[in-house]
């Protein structure tokens, strides 16, 4: 099996070892080798690249760094607030209409069984006056 070693080279300010180390700690959470082997197969493509003298490949996702979060202002962080309890209401207000939902199928539940039994037991009886051997 063929040993690979990678030199401490510059990708758009990150080094091989650390894209291979995060690729290692996905690796790790995924419980699969997929990034591992995929972060592999791009540095040699990187490294082949640079030892032809062609210029390096900046993926899309490396390129375009995310936007940078602002703090809140005041009134941000009150709507945000405002939002949230809004929203935990709304929550609980769908979770007791399903608790009430799940209440009343259970008590339709125990009417319909109630119901039944009253009609097998009426059964019977008509059967035992009819067929005294009969039952259900």
């Amino acid at each position: 099996m063929e040993s690979v070693v990678f030199e401490h080279v510059q990708t758009e300010g990150e080094s091989f070892d650390f894209c291979l180390k995060n690729a290692l700690k996905e690796c790790i959470h995924k419980d699969s080798l997929m990034p591992l082997v995929k972060e592999e197969l791009k540095c040699r493509i990187q490294m082949r690249r640079l030892s032809e003298g062609q210029s390096e490949i900046v993926l899309e996702s490396e390129a375009a760094p995310a936007p940078a979060k602002h703090p809140l202002t005041e009134e941000e962080v009150f709507k945000k607030n405002i939002r949230r309890r809004q929203n935990r209401e709304s929550a609980n207000r769908v979770r007791a209409k399903e608790r009430r939902r799940i209440s009343d199928l259970l008590d339709r539940i125990a009417e319909l069984e109630s119901q039944n039994n009253a009609l097998l037991d009426s059964i019977n009886v008509h059967k035992n006056i009819t067929h005294p051997d009969f039952q259900i």
